[in-house]
């Protein structure tokens, strides 16, 4: 799932929140992930997530339908840990 969070302040309480649920950064450092403007690409299966790159982030926000909120994103991964 995209998640679209351009505020640095807003990305950094999610990652927290995403670590707090067991979920690990990969390809990407916390910090790159922090500091981009680019969605976060979060993986429910395997509890991973990373910023998209440039041309994942082309197709992705191509359909704009497939970027959610933090609100949004936050309620469906709090529902999975249910």
């Amino acid at each position: 799932m995209y998640v679209d969070i351009k505020n640095e302040e807003d990305r950094k309480k999610f990652l927290y929140f995403l670590e707090g649920k067991g979920y690990v950064s990969f390809h990407f450092t916390r910090e790159n992930i922090i500091k981009s403007n680019l969605p976060f690409d979060i993986n429910l299966n395997t509890k991973k997530f990373t910023r998209v790159g440039n041309i994942t982030c082309a197709a992705a926000t191509a359909d704009s339908s497939q970027l959610i909120s933090m609100d949004e994103a936050i309620k469906i991964i709090n529902s999975k840990s249910e």
